[in-house]
């Protein structure tokens, strides 16, 4: 997979500014949003900065960050974090190609590319092209069927072309 920042002739990549990361095994999630929030607001009081929270796809974590930047009244990107795509889209490659086929890994690539390239609706298509195509049972097409969803239903927090630069 080639990024934009990969070629020879390109910038190199984005850099946060002032980046912080939240995480913690003991507190609430809600908690730890909303400290997440609480030291956003002390370091930009005046929202001037874009806020970006990357999401693993909870819907209750994508919710208690909707209600935290209203309560704070700050505008957010939710960005889905592409570690949880991509295991989604290998077991699809899985129920397509046999382990040892190196198509597979391949394919799982070109896809991605798709997504980064903000091609969601062509990747669905894809994905269900490939099921048919190769011929695939209701249970060997479960899992292209969870990718399906999984995409479907995080749309639209799957905008990374923008973020690429």
């Amino acid at each position: 997979m080639r990024l934009p920042w990969g070629s020879p002739n390109s910038t190199a990549a984005p850099k946060p500014v002032a980046k912080r990361l939240w995480a913690s095994l003991e507190q609430p999630m809600k908690a730890v949003i909303e400290a997440g929030f609480e030291e956003g607001v002390r370091r930009d009081p005046t929202h001037q900065a874009e806020w970006v929270a990357l999401v693993d796809g909870d819907p209750t974590q994508i919710d208690y960050i909707q209600q935290a930047a209203t309560k704070y009244g700050v505008t957010v990107v939710i960005i889905l974090d592409i570690i949880h795509v991509l295991e989604y889209l290998w077991k699809a490659a899985n129920a397509l190609f046999d382990a040892e086929d190196a198509k597979g890994a391949q394919w799982v690539a070109d896809r991605i590319e798709q997504l980064l390239q903000g091609q969601r609706p062509s990747l669905v298509r894809c994905l269900r092209r490939a099921a048919t195509v190769k011929g695939l049972s209701p249970k060997q097409r479960e899992p292209i069927e969870q990718c399906i969803t999984y995409l479907t239903n995080h749309a639209s927090y799957l905008n990374y072309r923008p973020l690429l630069g």
